[in-house]
C-alpha cells in the first residue's frame, strides 16, 4: 500500500443487478398471489386490485432506479482518490472533497426513534458524506483503510488506529 497515485474505485454492477433480480422475483411472488386473490375473494376487489397496483409501481420503480443507477455508475467511478482529495459520485453528481479538509472518516452509530443506524462517513467542516455500504459491499473495509491512509498521507494532521 505505498503507491498513493490516482486510483478510481468502481461500483460491482453485477452484485447490484443480482439484488434487484431477486427482489423483482419476491414483488412477482407477491403479485402472483395477489393476483390469484383477487379472482378468489370477491368480497375485496377493491383493496386486492389496490395492492396489485402498488406492486405493480413498485417493480416498475425497482428497474428504472437500476437503471438510473446503472447509468450512474457504469461510466464514472464511486470513489476517485488522489494527491489532490476525493471525488465522491452521489448519484451521477461529483462531490470533490480535498485531503485537508477532512476531519474523521469513522463509522457512526446513530440512534434515531429506537432504531440503530450504522454507517461509514467522511466528515468535513461543512458536510458529512456517507459511504454507501451496499455499492462497495465487496470491498468495503479495504475502501475504508485506503481512504484513511490516503487522508493520513495527504493531511498531516490525521492519525488513524486501524
Amino acid at each position: 500500500m505505498t503507491d498513493f497515485g490516482k486510483r478510481e474505485i468502481f461500483v460491482n454492477l453485477t452484485d447490484m443487478k443480482r439484488f434487484t433480480k431477486r427482489l423483482s422475483v419476491y414483488i412477482s411472488c407477491y403479485l402472483l398471489v395477489v393476483g390469484i386473490g383477487l379472482f378468489i375473494v370477491e368480497e375485496a376487489d377493491f383493496i386486492l386490485a389496490f395492492l396489485l397496483l402498488a406492486g405493480l409501481i413498485g417493480l416498475i420503480g425497482l428497474w428504472v432506479s437500476y437503471i438510473n443507477s446503472q447509468k450512474n455508475y457504469q461510466s464514472m467511478p464511486y470513489l476517485i482518490l488522489d494527491e489532490n482529495g476525493l471525488t465522491i459520485n452521489e448519484n451521477g453528481d461529483m462531490q470533490f472533497i480535498s485531503w485537508q479538509d477532512i476531519v474523521m472518516i469513522d463509522r457512526k452509530v446513530n440512534n434515531l426513534s429506537g432504531r440503530r443506524k450504522v454507517y461509514d462517513a467522511i466528515d468535513t467542516a461543512n458536510r458529512e458524506y456517507i459511504l454507501n455500504y451496499g455499492l462497495l459491499a465487496d470491498k468495503f473495509d479495504e475502501i475504508i483503510v485506503l481512504l484513511k491512509r490516503y487522508a493520513e498521507k495527504y493531511n498531516s494532521s490525521l492519525k488513524f488506529i486501524y
